[in-house]
């Protein structure tokens, strides 16, 4: 890991120095500037705080710089940031202030490979980029890399709403084109979720038939190279509260006693308990089970001992395998096109993604709760309208959809799901109502530079809070949640 780190430190440093020697190759610059507002009509702060009738006001300015160095090399800058304020006032001061968060969303450096320039045999991307290769979405999918594994997490937008629809990654790219086919390999670090910096290996590939049928697919190997093995994929969590240095309570192992399986945490099973509409039966069963977590550790929660038992003890690990597919369908070549419509309309598209091949149990025993579905559709606006999207998603999984496991633990990076504790407890059947997605987007172009666009949705948005910023868990939980936002967007 530190020799890749190296190896892409001296590759961009090298490259930066080339373009410091020749200025005269650097363009003009451009600049974008925009202002998003709306309101997020129902959702909720942290899975418990309701936000209702929320107004939002995002606005922010970019600078884009581009460089060229002979005829293979070239160098994309952009920088500046956006103002903001919090998803939802609360009584602290602070979450009714503006903020300013400053960023350098791409340092894409690419180089060319091949005798011809025009038309290389490889191209080679290397810093930070925008990737996004299901080139129809407009909000829901592009799940390689705005989705985790273990725990299964789906994150939409960003600091906006409203057009975000494309990941931005930190590492390499290699990619090729063989007429029709073409397929590309990413080498990209962890920089938005903990533990940072694990290296995912990544291979994407695409057929366009004629423009008609556009069928595509990958794989991605996440946190293939872990930076801190024992961080993304640790066994116990370190607690020096207690006396053996490790927290009874809750662990990251899972093991089988007596043809049946456990997670080593009694908190996962104290949280079960504590759901309102919890079973006799069920109430029995979880109780035995803190029972035989107790006789595992050879000792019970107050530490006092109690007839020990044998397991095997196992871990669950964040790494994982993440296969996916993508799908467009577009008639109007089929005719020779259709002038009194626009490019994008009546295209049908799509994306599915198993977020982790492995089953584990208890958690991760059902593959099919893991597996994410979107289909979209350009309706027709007959020119009225650059595009107007509708897109659906059906996600069955029965946890939160946030990553809040992950950075408990003192930051260990445990690959548990998000299981709510507290008065209200954890049943899965509390967690059907966020199994539906759909979004609206559409844009219209007012004059040359200026654009328009509108989301209405009800997807995987994050909340922006003081003094974190962006929050691990997202906003929209319940049947009923749902926000509208437009955009005003200028390049000058």
């Amino acid at each position: 890991m530190t020799r890749t780190l190296r190896l892409a430190a001296c590759f961009i440093a090298a490259t930066t120095s080339s373009f410091a020697q020749v200025t005269s190759d650097l363009s003009k610059p451009t600049f974008t500037v925009f202002h998003e507002m709306g309101r997020v009509e129902e959702a909720s702060f942290d899975n418990t705080l309701p936000i209702e009738n929320q107004w939002v006001h995002r606005s922010g300015a970019w600078v884009g710089l581009h460089g060229q160095r002979g005829e293979r090399l070239s160098l994309d800058l952009v920088f500046g940031g956006v103002y903001y304020t919090n998803t939802k006032e609360q009584s602290d001061a602070n979450t009714k202030t503006r903020f300013f968060a400053a960023s350098v969303p791409r340092f894409d450096v690419t180089y060319l490979i091949g005798q011809d320039p025009q038309d290389p045999f490889l191209k080679l991307n290397a810093g930070i980029f925008n990737y996004k290769y299901n080139e129809y979405s407009k909000n829901l999918g592009e799940y390689a890399f705005r989705t985790g594994t273990y725990p299964g997490w789906i994150s939409t937008g960003g600091i906006t709403y409203v057009g975000v629809n494309s990941a931005q990654v930190t590492g390499f790219r290699l990619s090729q084109g063989f007429g029709a086919f073409t397929h590309e390999l990413l080498a990209t670090l962890e920089t938005e979720v903990i533990p940072t910096y694990d290296l995912s290996l990544t291979y994407m590939a695409k057929y366009n038939w004629n423009n008609v049928v556009k069928l595509g697919g990958g794989v991605q190997l996440a946190r293939l190279l872990p930076a801190v093995p024992s961080r993304t994929n640790p066994s116990r969590i370190p607690d020096a509260n207690f006396p053996d240095g490790y927290n009874p309570n809750t662990s990251n192992r899972y093991f089988k006693h007596n043809g049946e399986w456990y997670v080593d945490s009694r908190d996962y099973y104290d949280a079960l308990l504590a759901s309102p509409s919890i079973s006799g039966a069920d109430s029995a069963r979880y109780q035995n089970a803190k029972r035989v977590i107790d006789s595992a550790q050879g000792h019970d929660v107050g530490l006092n001992p109690v007839p020990q038992i044998s397991v095997d003890y196992k871990s669950y690990k964040a790494s994982g395998v993440k296969p996916l597919a993508t799908f467009a369908f577009d008639p109007k070549p089929l005719v020779g096109g259709i002038p009194m419509l626009g490019s994008s309309d009546l295209v049908l598209y799509g994306e599915a993604a198993l977020l982790g091949v492995k089953d584990y149990p208890v958690f991760y025993d059902d593959w099919t709760k893991r597996l994410p579905v979107m289909v979209g559709f350009n309706l027709p606006t007959f020119k009225l309208l650059d595009v107007l999207a509708f897109e659906v998603e059906y996600y069955g999984s029965e946890y939160p959809d946030n990553f809040q496991g992950v950075i408990s633990g003192n930051f260990q990076g445990v690959p548990w799901p998000t299981v709510p504790a507290g008065t209200g407890g954890y049943n899965a059947a509390d967690w059907k109502d966020d199994n539906w997605k759909w979004s609206v987007y559409t844009q219209r172009r007012i004059v040359d530079g200026v654009t328009l666009s509108a989301q209405v949705a009800r997807d995987h948005a994050r909340a922006w809070a003081y003094p974190t910023g962006k929050t691990y868990w997202g906003i929209i939980n319940d049947d009923n949640d749902w926000y509208w936002m437009l955009k005003l967007t200028a390049n000058l």
